[in-house]
């Protein structure tokens, strides 16, 4: 099964180390990669991972205490 790519086509069955040799390189190294990260939008998503879990972790407790008074 072939699976078309604008910039090249890969074989995505014959490449089973794909994902490192995307993030690497075909030497090794890690490239242009660090380069290429788009630092502000890194940082959105890292805050919105933490509000989200802090809201779930606020939700959670709330939920339990509100099982605690109800249910007991």
């Amino acid at each position: 099964m072939r699976r078309a790519n604008k910039k090249r086509d890969i074989d995505l069955h014959s490449a089973p180390d794909l994902g490192l040799r995307l993030i690497f390189g075909s030497s090794g190294n890690l490239g242009n990669y660090a380069m290429n990260m788009d630092i502000t939008e890194h940082r959105k998503t890292y805050a919105l991972f933490m509000s989200l879990t802090k809201w779930g972790i606020v939700s959670l407790i709330a939920l339990m205490v509100l099982m605690a008074i109800f249910l007991l």
